[in-house]
């Protein structure tokens, strides 16, 4: 059993709707004598599990040029090895047939296969079949002895060798994998849940200081070193860690974790570094609703169904690497709300009750901050306390923090998309991001079916009726809840999601309309939609940017509308084909691989015509640009450079004309003008030239790449749009088109 998976669901005490948050007071109201002693039995079983977990799982490791190098050699070496081998026993067995060879390849290629997969696991698996091989080269002079020579072909004394190294092979990776399996997944597994006495295995002693314990396991017997744990925090009533604390465990995985703990268990939000290595890692809790059949939050169910009982509310805690080496079994789910039972939440607001946690009232500052905000800080104090530590382990809150104004970040997944595995991505952008606080994360998630049920998953998932209301349902409980602003991040077909309920018009139940006069402070009936962002949508490009399309739709309620597009996007590049309405017919252009096609021909609206004079004046207020010409020369006007003496136009040397007998290549029409684009007011970011976290694919980064998740914040939080966020160029091929600022991976100073 994963220990990773070990607490999968844990029911926090904060979970109840009578409990109000009250503002911590300023001073304690009584002072205890001595130190409390803290009960050390449950938190250092949970501690020294975790502990295990990041020695033996480890970090994800790149393999070295060397290390494949070698490996390409022996899986050649053994390839040839073996062909050599058939070759010979097909001249010695004329009856063998050729599907008996197409047989042994198949096995041959299928073994090599799992061996690499297990030896980059295990890689001793690899190093003793190569010291059985030197071994038996050894003590018998044939390098070829121990797998490549026949029976035949070897004398009896060799033969003898041969099969006690082959059994003594067997014997010791047989051992080597059962010692891997335990190692990583049974030894932590029986820490984490107590399984034996551990007080006794690791030699616990108290320590010189209060609250502190020092420890060493018996396997460590040639070592008189004892590592130090120390905790200093809240206490339950049975004396074990409750509320919010720091653990420091000095042992070289140890931690210093700082958060919230529950009766001697760490549940989040908590952030924590890896004592040894630094490695940092951290705790974010995540809402979620979902109208899926699936009873588990890690099943997919190949042909997408939705679930008997409506929506299904709930709150999970999700703890993912953010600096240094990032740990194999992280990110990791805990469910902090039961699941399908009679107690488990039925709406956003009792949600939010688990969502938020007492620190939420809490103000984490540094020294320096304290001594250069302190004015303002006093005249705040009768709101929250302030705290001060050496490092702020949460998220602090803006100055301005009240229920009237709570705001939501929701994630529309893609198909073939479980439950955990969404909150895992929206959980790791806001922990790269450093996202704060007061912005609370949601994902809804609807059936996304298998990964080759892609018409299911549309048909029957993103596009349905039911997937419509129940997002609309989902979005009026987080009205019913307090929130009064919305950003949505909509990634591949959860663009549809949204298409589908905005097409249905089910969004004027729950959007203020963009320039409505409507206060979203005091409407407690609708939200305003603040930021739209699409990754690598997979929604048809011509129905987004047609007139009264879903860009028109979309601009009714949202103003900042955002696209990451990737023109090299492996998966929607098969979508265009697969798609396409006929063999011989166009591409079905995908909004997601388009990023330099969102615009329209205004001649496509019969309704718009050509623009007038007055319309060309005003390009500037609707975001647009005038000619390049008439723009360079108002450059060279304006800055007065010396020595400009006239401006070069660039303009047709064909005259214009409406003989429809005219040649090829004549202007038709009043003006040499060709009719321009109209670019739509919205940015796009192109980011087919990003490769850091980047997979083959290229459709799933968003949450990873670290240009994407920092223009995320500053679109998110600071709600810029694309022209004053940083790292950002906009380039000259499209009007609304940018690119990040960043060398590629593989260029170095020299």
């Amino acid at each position: 059993m994963d220990a990773s998976l070990m607490a999968n669901e844990v029911t926090p005490s904060s979970y109840d709707n009578s409990l109000p948050h009250s503002t911590r007071e300023e001073e304690p109201t009584q002072v205890q004598d001595e130190p409390e002693q803290f009960n050390f039995h449950e938190s250092f079983g949970i501690m020294t599990g975790r502990r295990l977990q990041r020695r033996y799982r480890g970090v994800y490791q790149k393999y070295s040029f060397v290390t494949q190098l070698v490996t390409w050699i022996l899986v050649i070496y053994i390839i040839v090895i073996f062909a050599a081998g058939a070759t010979k026993n097909s001249d010695t067995n004329r009856q063998a047939s050729l599907s008996h060879s197409i047989f042994y390849f198949v096995v041959v290629v299928l073994g090599l296969y799992i061996l690499i997969k297990l030896a980059l696991i295990v890689r001793w698996i690899i190093y003793w079949i190569i010291f059985a091989e030197l071994l038996t080269y050894a003590i018998t002079g044939n390098l070829f002895l121990l797998f490549w020579t026949g029976d035949d072909a070897v004398i009896n004394t060799d033969r003898q060798v041969r099969h006690v190294m082959i059994i003594a092979l067997v014997l010791v990776e047989i051992v080597t994998v059962i010692a891997y399996c335990f190692t990583h997944y049974a030894y932590p597994w029986m820490v984490l849940g107590q399984k034996f006495d551990l007080q006794s295995w690791w030699n616990i002693k108290p320590g010189i200081e209060t609250n502190t314990l020092t420890y060493r396991s018996k396997a460590r017997f040639y070592t008189r070193k004892r590592d130090v744990v120390k905790y200093c925090g809240g206490l339950n009533a049975q004396g074990q860690p409750h509320g919010y604390g720091m653990w420091t465990d000095t042992g070289y995985h140890g931690e210093k974790l700082t958060g919230q703990w529950e009766n001697g268990v760490p549940i989040g939000p908590f952030r924590s570094f890896e004592h040894g290595s630094g490695y940092s890692f951290v705790n974010i809790r995540v809402g979620f609703c979902h109208n899926r059949a699936e009873k588990g939050p890690t099943d997919i169910f190949f042909f997408p169904r939705h679930s008997e009982n409506g929506l299904n509310w709930g709150v999970a805690s999700v703890e993912c690497s953010v600096s240094g080496g990032f740990f194999k079994y992280l990110p990791t789910v805990t469910h902090l709300t039961p699941s399908y039972v009679d107690g488990a939440p039925l709406n956003a607001a009792e949600c939010l009750s688990v969502l938020r946690t007492p620190t939420d009232d809490v103000v984490f500052n540094h020294n320096e901050e304290v001594m250069l905000e302190g004015q303002s800080h006093r005249k705040q104090v009768t709101k929250r306390q302030f705290f001060r530590e050496e490092s702020a382990p949460v998220l602090s809150l803006p100055s301005s923090n009240d229920d009237n104004g709570k705001e939501a970040l929701v994630l529309l997944h893609g198909y073939n998309c479980s439950l955990d595995y969404c909150m895992n991505r929206l959980a790791q952008l806001l922990a790269l991001g450093d996202f704060p606080s007061f912005i609370h994360p949601f994902v809804f998630s609807w059936p996304s079916g298998g990964v080759l049920a892609y018409i299911q998953a549309k048909q029957t998932g993103s596009e349905s009726e039911r997937t419509s209301h129940d997002f609309v349902l989902f979005l009026k409980s987080l009205i019913g809840a307090g929130y009064t602003k919305l950003n949505i991040i909509a990634h591949s077909m959860g663009a549809r999601v949204f298409f589908g309920s905005l097409h249905k018009g089910l969004f004027d139940e729950v959007f203020v309309a963009t320039g409505s006069s409507t206060d979203i402070s005091i409407s407690t009936s609708k939200m305003e939609l603040s930021t739209l962002t699409f990754c690598n949508p997979d929604y048809d490009r011509n129905e987004f940017v047609k007139y009264g399309g879903g860009y028109d739709r979309a601009r009714q309620f949202c103003n900042h509308i955002t696209l990451y597009a990737d023109s090299m996007d492996g998966a929607l590049f098969h979508l265009e084909y697969l798609s396409k309405t006929s063999i011989t017919g166009p591409l079905n252009y995908s909004l997601g691989r388009r990023g330099y096609m969102i615009h329209r021909d205004l001649e496509d609206n019969k309704v718009a015509g050509r623009r007038s004079d007055t319309q060309f004046r005003t390009w500037q207020n609707k975001n647009l640009a005038v000619p390049p010409d008439l723009a360079y020369a108002a450059v060279n006007q304006c800055a007065k450079y010396p020595g400009v003496t006239s401006f070069a136009y660039n303009r047709s040397r064909i005259p214009a004309t409406s003989d429809d007998s005219a040649p090829y290549g004549s202007i038709r029409g009043g003006t040499s003008e060709a009719v321009p684009l109209y670019y739509l007011d919205m940015d796009v970011i192109d980011t087919t030239w990003m490769d850091n976290n980047v997979h083959a694919i290229r459709h799933n980064y968003f949450n990873l790449n670290p240009s994407i998740v920092d223009d995320l914040r500053h679109l998110i939080v600071l709600k810029k749009r694309a022209s004053s966020r940083p790292g950002l160029l906009k380039t000259t091929s499209a009007e609304n088109v940018y690119i990040f600022l960043v060398a590629p991976s593989h260029v170095k100073n020299k």
